[in-house]
């Protein structure tokens, strides 16, 4: 079988990733071919691909590293008690149009012992926990980042308080809530949420997007002594309501942009620097919902107007690290892939890979 590779993008400088990545270009070569696409887990330095996620995770030790291709997986409710690496190949549509989506159905419940876990680039179709009760659920050092979840549970019921300390959630879309457990050293930043942040203490909330219909909530609850800046809350209410904020106090916020008619200070909650009664489809480039799409375009029609307190551009395409286009995982990323249906006359066939490094 003949192969040719054509690598696209700024040249990868480390050997040792080049070799894991040739590792699972070479299973996914061989699961199209196939008709099956393999799981690679790299382990001690050897990678190891499974066809079957119940194989993998049966040799799966503290410290590994999975790699799932664009496919789904039937999880059910994966608990983790260990660290770990996940990376997928990403879930925006037309990121992953050579690869496909990674898929991953069901939760995932990360235990004590899996402080330092990191997971990017899934589709997940259900929730992320932390603990299975109040003795398990004290997770540190935990990174979730260029994923699509559904709810985010800090603590093992969302509201109860936990000792996890250092959780960054960066770069994500949030299709359901985001319960904090009161956990510390928390970041949330570059997000595009969809509902409530509740039982927050704190915390940092930065360049997030805030999305939503709000009839009997609000987009924050029960989140105190926290700081929000250079956020972005595009709220539709119903039913008479519009807080921003309930049962919440001492908050602070610098430079966020709100829909509706947001003043400051709002009883104990004090604010600067903030633009109130925005027009969403005047603000971004495009904009016609009020909850995620992957069609719309959440670049700022005048970035040099609303200015954060960082001096970069509020929401999530401004800060140090803005949001990534596509949520591309930081691994080698595929690009466009071509597989001859047959071989040629002397029997070699022609595949064509490109592939971009990825800076960050």
């Amino acid at each position: 079988m003949k192969t040719t590779t054509s690598l696209s993008g700024k040249q990868i400088s480390c050997a040792k990733k080049i070799f894991f990545f040739a590792l699972i270009l070479t299973f996914s070569i061989q699961g199209n071919l196939l008709a099956q696409k393999r799981i690679v887990l790299q382990h001690n330095g050897l990678a190891t691909a499974f066809s079957e996620l119940d194989s993998c995770k049966a040799h799966l030790q503290s410290g590994d590293t999975i790699y799932f291709p664009g496919a789904g997986y039937t999880i059910g409710e994966w608990v983790i008690n260990k660290r770990v690496t996940i990376f997928g190949a990403g879930h925006y549509p037309d990121s992953t149009v050579a690869t496909g989506t990674t898929y991953l159905i069901g939760s995932i419940r990360l235990l004590t012992g899996a402080d330092n876990t990191f997971i990017q680039g899934i589709y997940l179709t259900g929730n992320i926990a932390f603990g299975s009760d109040a003795a398990s659920q004290t997770v540190n050092n935990f990174t979730l980042s260029r994923c699509s979840v559904a709810t985010i549970y800090l603590s093992y019921n969302g509201s109860g308080i936990t000792a996890s300390n250092n959780i960054v959630i960066r770069e994500n879309n949030i299709r359901g809530h985001l319960y904090g457990g009161y956990a510390t050293g928390v970041l949330v930043t570059n997000n595009i949420l969809n509902a409530t942040m509740a039982y927050f203490s704190n915390a940092l909330f930065k360049n997030n997007i805030i999305l939503g219909t709000y009839c009997n909530n609000s987009p924050i609850d029960y989140t105190n002594n926290n700081s929000f800046q250079n956020n972005v809350f595009i709220l539709s209410y119903c039913n008479g309501n519009n807080f921003v904020m309930l049962n919440s106090n001492t908050n602070d916020f610098q430079n966020n942009a709100f829909s509706s008619g947001q003043l400051f200070p709002d009883g104990s909650n004090t604010g600067s620097g903030n633009w109130i009664n925005i027009d969403p489809a005047a603000f971004f480039v495009n904009f016609n919902a009020y909850s995620f799409s992957y069609t719309e375009n959440y670049h700022l029609k005048s970035p040099a107007t609303y200015v954060g307190n960082d001096a970069k551009q509020i929401g999530i395409y401004g800060s140090a690290f803005p949001y990534k286009e596509g949520a591309v995982p930081i691994n080698p990323h595929i690009q466009a892939k071509t597989i001859a249906p047959t071989t040629n006359t002397n029997g070699e066939l022609n595949i064509n890979i490109k592939v971009a490094a990825q800076n960050y």
